[in-house]
């Protein structure tokens, strides 16, 4: 596996069993997130290489971080073949067959999914059987979710309680689009970060299906995405009135390394409940 990233490292704070310890597994990325008491004490992003299955398997055999006891593990997947089904049209018998016709024929994989009674909808999802085998053995006592359902549930204020507005989640793989609009979900998906090219069409078709204006559409931007990097700069050129948002989990003040939306991510997941 290459070597990790440390996006973030809190010198100050040890983790102990009060901690949470979150995991976000892309298709091609591990990010491990350590919170204690709302603080973060690690942030840490491994990209696979060309097996990631085997990457992965090293890592759970061999970090310290599981040697330790936390309060909570949770594991967020950015597995990138998911739905959104509503309620009306969601069977737990049948579901995996609406992934199967939108996806292909996904041998060796788990259909999983997540539900929202708030807005009466489920987040299907495929997660390869080797991966969650590796899940259940090495962290047994995990819970685990898609981090489109934690996206979801974090924004359900602001869907609720706001006019229309885009939210852009960015792991180090992949990045969710959700959008909103007079107090109702519109759109929720991730997808494969690729090009900025096909980045901001996608977002941009998004927008455009529902008829708002990306001039005067409300974005905000969460997760690792740097504001002086060219992509941000390419999205503020398409749309004008972005910002980045707030974590409720926090860095020491000595930190001056990491945007505060980078840590939106570590909040998502660290909140979210079942």
């Amino acid at each position: 596996m290459p070597n990790p990233t440390l996006l973030f490292q809190n010198t100050h704070i040890v983790a102990s069993n009060q901690s949470n310890l979150n995991i976000y597994l892309g298709e091609s990325s591990l990010a491990v997130l350590v919170v204690h008491e709302n603080e973060t004490i690690i942030v840490e992003n491994y990209p696979f290489g060309y097996n990631a299955v085997n990457e992965l398997t090293n890592w759970l055999e061999t970090t310290t971080l599981l040697k330790e006891k936390y309060a909570k593990i949770q594991v967020a997947f950015g597995c990138l073949h998911n739905s959104t089904i509503p309620n009306a049209f969601f069977n737990v018998n049948t579901f995996s067959s609406l992934l199967q016709a939108q996806y292909g024929d996904m041998h060796n994989t788990k259909a999983l999914y997540n539900s929202n009674h708030t807005f009466q909808l489920h987040t299907a999802y495929n997660v390869p059987l080797i991966v969650l085998k590796q899940i259940i053995i090495n962290l047994p006592q995990a819970s685990y979710f898609h981090y489109q359902s934690a996206v979801l549930q974090y924004m359900q204020p602001s869907i609720l309680s706001t006019n229309a507005g885009l939210q852009l989640h960015f792991l180090g793989d992949a990045y969710t689009i959700c959008l909103h609009n007079k107090q109702k979900l519109m759109h929720i998906k991730t997808y494969a970060i690729t090009d900025n090219e096909t980045l901001i069409y996608n977002i941009l078709a998004v927008i455009k299906l529902y008829h708002l204006s990306p001039a005067e559409l409300p974005v905000i931007v969460a997760g690792w995405l740097a504001t002086k990097s060219s992509l941000y700069q390419t999205l503020y050129a398409y749309l004008p009135n972005i910002n980045t948002g707030d974590s409720m989990i926090t860095i020491n003040k000595d930190a001056t390394n990491i945007e505060t939306h980078y840590l939106i991510p570590t909040q998502v997941i660290n909140n979210y409940k079942a």
